[in-house]
């Protein structure tokens, strides 16, 4: 299961990162561009919610333990918090995005999406790697 779990939070990391940089060199005004970002957006929100589980997993893990300060314990903060915030941002921009009055044009909105689309690179991707490692990966 961790394994699974590790894989679709790099392959979230992987799509949204790749798709977020190549977007503009296709993206076309008069098309329906935002279509592709719909279904990723569904790729995101599975991850966010996969991401909360188990960096919280990771935090409980670490708070149990009574070493004080460490690599570990840092880590598992910066996921779990992480992860709390992104899908704070995350599912108030998406459900925003299904209401009548929702207008993409806004500059603050395209910056929100921009926040979200890097933390779900970097949260996704670094989770993703430190449990398929933890799961006996190859490094």
């Amino acid at each position: 299961m961790t394994r699974f779990v590790a894989f679709v939070l790099l392959l979230a990391a992987v799509v949204v990162g790749i798709h977020m940089v190549v977007e503009p060199l296709y993206q076309s005004m008069d098309s329906g561009a935002g279509s592709l970002w719909d279904w990723i957006n569904w790729l995101i929100a599975l991850a966010v919610i996969l991401g909360l589980v188990f960096s919280y997993q990771g935090k409980c893990a670490a708070d149990a333990s009574d070493g004080g300060v460490t690599r570990e314990w840092v880590e598992s903060c910066f996921h779990f918090f992480g992860f709390v915030a992104l899908a704070m941002l995350f599912f108030w921009s998406w459900f925003d995005m299904w209401m009548e009055a929702y207008s993409s044009t806004a500059d603050t909105t395209a910056l929100v999406w921009l926040v979200i689309y890097v933390a779900v690179a970097v949260l996704c991707g670094s989770l993703g790697w430190k449990l398929w490692h933890a799961d006996g990966g190859d490094e």
